[in-house]
This record gives C-alpha cells, structure tokens and sequence, in this order.
C-alpha cells in the first residue's frame, strides 16, 4: 500500500486553521493534542527543532459527534512570520489525560502531512 502524502501550502505570516479529529472511542476529558512542525524527523523528545509547536486542549474542541471530537488549531502570523519558506513535515500527537494513550495523526503508515510555508510579497499589518 502506497503512503498517501498531503502538503497544505500557506504563506508564512498568514493566519490558518487546521482541524483534526479524535474518534471518541480514543478521547478522554483533560487530553491534550500537541502540533509539531519541523523540517526533518529526529528523536528529540523537546521537539527543539520544531519551527512550530502549538498544544490544543478540551478548551480547543469545536465540537464533537457520534463519533468524533473535533478541534480546531489556529496558525496565527506570530507562529510563522520568521519561518524560512520550505516544506515541513508535521503531526498532530494526541495525549490522554493520564498520558497512557499517545497516538500520532496521521498515522505516519497511512498519511504524511506536510505543510508548505511560501514566501510572501507583502509583509505590512498596518
């Protein structure tokens, strides 16, 4: 089976969200969902090479279904306005609570998510 590859482009600078999505039989209250973004895959439990590190919370939850609760992460321009246009690889690691439950989306043996930051002709906010 072929791994299926995603790039999501965005200028660096601009705001974006993201959504992701926990199956409830998975979720537990209290859980946290950390965001990684970096150029190569390396063992650092830091994540000291992350360009972009974001943590969601049940306070992130946009909803939730039957079957899933959704989360919403938002880039703002802070989290990418000195990140040097290239393409990153990134990944959403969900935490349980009692951190006996650690579960990557997506699933690196399914899906590759990539996020392509892009240069930008404009740089003012006001």
């Amino acid at each position: 089976m072929a791994i299926k590859k995603t790039t999501y482009s965005m200028p660096r600078g601009d705001t974006r969200t993201l959504p992701v999505s926990i199956p409830t039989s998975v979720y537990s209250a209290g859980a946290s969902i950390f965001f990684t973004m970096k150029k190569t895959i390396d063992a650092d439990v830091t994540d000291a090479n992350a360009v972009v590190k974001k943590t969601l919370t049940d306070s992130n939850i946009t909803s939730t279904t039957a079957t899933a609760v959704n989360y919403l992460l938002t880039l703002t321009p802070a989290d990418t306005t000195n990140v040097t246009p290239d393409t990153y690889r990134a990944e959403f690691e969900y935490v349980s609570a009692d951190k006996s439950d650690v579960i990557t989306y997506p699933d690196p043996n399914v899906s590759l998510f990539y996020i392509q930051i892009t240069g930008d002709v404009g740089r003012r906010t006001s």
